[in-house]
């Protein structure tokens, strides 16, 4: 039994970890239908009714019939890693406790979660993840947070003490989804939040009013929006009037095929604005934090043409975000951050990720109000939470990978996920926002800690996926202040 601790956070601020996950598709790694029936017919080609009887390609597994059988074994184990914690993490304190300089510690429960090539949500992971905690949000209202004075400290949402996660979640599967031509239900991504420590908004709230959304996963399923209504009557320091049942701000989809030249598009995001929940011990100005988060599985398989689709999709999930981060902000929210959790399925040097981390893409990439940069406010500055380059030499950095697996091309090492973040900053004294400035001056959302990666002597020798790790990607996560 692993016991989890919580690194200690000013009153001022408060601290929530994040994990994102790739949890290799039950239909992309099952065996022939012959061992593991399918729940409907194969439509698939010749080229694709091979695949089903070579368990997903991966024929090196010494038992593959045992540890891709998702139903026995495998989604027992993902359920573990999700709800693991208590791992080692990497610190960024300047402590040194280990060997390598680093501080290490049992790392906290997850309170977001980001999964991709999930086929088994509303069969598994909804169930057990989320169950029957559909309570309304008007279950949290901020006026009781702040009044309640008989609270103890077992009340405190970040402490140990909150386990169980109480999560709500959003699902979006692919429109055309392979595991579909194979039998399977379909595959997409998910994304997970504690409910004692978020909550939705909607557009027609802001600071100001009383009123909280109310959510539950069918409706998060099928609204992608929410309901508009005029900013100007919930701006901070205005007389508001109470709003009821507002829909959450939950927006959902596939990408749009901007490009004639591309491709018809099979790839979703899923978008949603969280409000922190203030604790009984936290600042007041806790209440006005908001944390846009957002997780997106972008095109598979490596080469140049595929690499500007995935290019073409991060710019749009970027535009998307800083847009209802920039919405966010007009409606009064003062402290609003992003975070961006996904399978790039693209090297940190790569365009699609390159640009996330710079304002102006790579190899010529232009980025403007039309593609990557909000519509309607300041240009965002993105940060990584795990170092992506190795110019120090540092063996740590050299170490981190986030896939590493053998297939008929044999095998490969990679970091292709990813959790980028950024944050708004106070005024700069010319009455203009800024983005996070890092160091010293950091402010808004930071990252404290990044959850480690296996070492090469822990992994298998017919490394991920395995009996030790149920996904052929690892779990990355990162601990954040605010």
């Amino acid at each position: 039994t692993t016991t989890t601790t919580t690194t200690t956070t000013p009153a001022s601020k408060t601290a929530f970890a994040v994990a994102q996950f790739n949890t290799l598709a039950k239909g992309l790694s099952s065996g022939p239908s012959s061992l593991v029936p399918t729940p409907f017919p194969p439509i698939a080609n010749e080229d694709d009714a091979a695949r089903t009887t070579s368990y997903g390609g991966f024929t090196s597994l010494l038992r593959p019939d045992i540890v891709l059988d998702f139903d026995r074994v495998r989604k027992w184990r993902l359920l573990e890693t999700v709800l693991g914690g208590g791992i080692a993490v990497e610190g960024r304190d300047g402590d040194d406790d280990s060997d390598d300089g680093s501080r290490r510690h049992p790392f906290p429960a997850f309170d977001i979660v980001a999964l991709q090539e999930v086929d088994e949500f509303h069969s598994f992971f909804e169930p057990i993840l989320i169950g029957n905690n559909h309570h309304r949000d008007e279950d949290h209202d901020p006026k009781k947070d702040d009044d309640d004075d008989t609270k103890t400290k077992d009340d405190d949402r970040s402490s140990p003490s909150s386990h169980p996660r109480h999560y709500r979640g959003v699902f979006q599967p692919k429109p055309n989804s392979p595991c579909v031509r194979w039998g399977w239900y379909s595959d997409g991504v998910a994304l997970l939040w504690n409910a004692d420590k978020f909550r939705t908004v909607s557009r027609c709230q802001s600071p100001t009013t009383t009123t909280m959304t109310t959510t539950t996963t069918s409706e998060a399923t099928t609204s992608s929006t929410g309901t508009t209504t005029n900013s100007d009557d919930a701006m901070p320091g205005k007389e508001s009037t109470p709003l009821q049942h507002c829909d959450p701000w939950i927006e959902i989809g596939a990408f749009s095929n901007n490009d004639d030249d591309l491709p018809v598009q099979n790839q979703v995001y899923v978008i949603v604005p969280l409000q922190i929940i203030p604790s009984s011990s936290s600042s007041s100005s806790i209440r006005d934090n908001i944390v846009v988060v957002a997780t997106t599985h972008l095109k598979a398989k490596e080469g140049t043409e595929n690499e500007r689709i995935r290019t073409s999709q991060a710019l749009e999930l970027r535009r998307k975000v800083e847009n209802v981060a920039n919405e966010l902000r007009t409606l009064g929210w003062e402290d609003v951050s992003i975070i961006l959790l996904g399978d790039w399925n693209a090297e940190p040097e790569d365009a699609s990720v390159r640009s996330i981390l710079e304002r102006r893409g790579n190899g010529g990439l232009e980025m403007d109000n039309d593609v990557g940069i909000g519509d309607k406010g300041m240009k965002w500055d993105f940060h990584s939470a795990y170092p992506l380059d190795d110019e120090n030499g540092d063996d740590e950095n050299n170490h981190f990978y986030t896939t590493w697996k053998t297939r008929k091309d044999g095998t490969k090492r990679r970091v292709i996920d990813y959790i980028f973040y950024s944050s708004a900053r106070s005024n700069d004294g010319n009455g203009r926002r800024g983005a996070l400035v890092t160091g010293a001056d950091e402010v808004g959302l930071s990252c404290t800690h990044t959850l480690s990666v296996p070492k090469d002597e822990e992994v298998e020798a017919t490394r991920l996926p395995g009996l030790r790790y149920p996904s052929d990607h690892l779990l990355i996560a990162a601990k954040f202040e605010i």
